[in-house]
């Protein structure tokens, strides 16, 4: 095994593209992976291109948004490591639904959608988990329609900061850092809203000491209190809300 492999392996042995999969088979389908490494702001590929290839992201972040008629762009979601995106290549011939964008410098797995569709074949389970994180990202896209046309604005926003922080926070010792160049824009996307309720809600929750925020970063630092708002159950996101949390 190449040592660039065996780099791969220990970012991506949780993925989960990869669960219930045994070692040698992680390294069978990984040896038919091309590697690509994209710098901020670069396109991985746009919305309308030919899709033809499915990607798991080993570091970095990636952004998926839609180019309206008008040209306007709407943040989607972001994807981290371990996660998957683009597996329509592997379904169909189409277009990629989706731009995506390197919103910090990453790499990423690729696998031709024909390679990974003989893969499924070859590889039962690996087609099974396929079909799982499509049927969990479509649950999640229609759990999203429901809290636009039924929640609070404050709990959606509150919900769109804990998604990112369950995906791609750190504990500090000050709380949880969501540590990317996220614009009030970016958010009012994410949670369906206007620029000034998201910069009078963040300015609220700053006077409270939930959160901070700068151009580089959000840090929580009350993630319970974010649940709270939200009305969530603290058990959703054990790795931003501890037992000592809740003290």
């Amino acid at each position: 095994m190449t040592s660039e492999l065996q780099g791969v392996r220990a970012n991506i042995k949780e993925a989960a593209l990869f669960a219930g999969l045994g070692a040698d088979e992680v390294d069978t389908i990984t040896s038919e992976a091309f590697f690509h490494s994209f710098g901020r702001g670069e396109f991985v590929f746009f919305q309308g291109d030919r899709a033809s290839t499915v990607y798991l992201v080993t570091e970095g972040l990636i952004k998926l948004s839609l180019i309206g008629r008008d040209g306007e762009e709407v943040t989607i979601q972001y994807v981290g490591p371990g996660e998957t995106f683009a597996l329509v290549a592997a379904y169909k011939a189409t277009v990629y639904p989706l731009t995506a964008q390197a919103e910090r410098d990453s790499a990423l797995a690729a696998w031709p959608g024909e390679a990974l569709k003989r893969l499924f074949v070859s590889h039962p389970q690996l087609g099974l988990n396929s079909t799982q994180i499509i049927t969990e990202r479509t649950i999640s896209f229609q759990n999203r329609l429901l809290e636009l046309s039924t929640e609070k604005v404050e709990r959606r926003i509150a919900h769109a900061l804990l998604r990112l922080a369950h995906q791609i926070g750190q504990r500090t010792g000050r709380g949880v850092k969501i540590g990317m160049r996220l614009t009030r824009k970016d958010i009012a996307q994410l949670a369906g809203t206007t620029l000034y309720t998201v910069s009078r809600t963040l300015r609220k929750w700053e006077a409270e000491q939930i959160l901070e925020c700068s151009r580089a970063m959000i840090l929580i630092r009350d993630p319970h209190r974010l649940v709270e708002y939200a009305e969530d159950l603290p058990s959703k996101y054990p790795n931003l809300v501890e037992e000592t949390d809740l003290d």
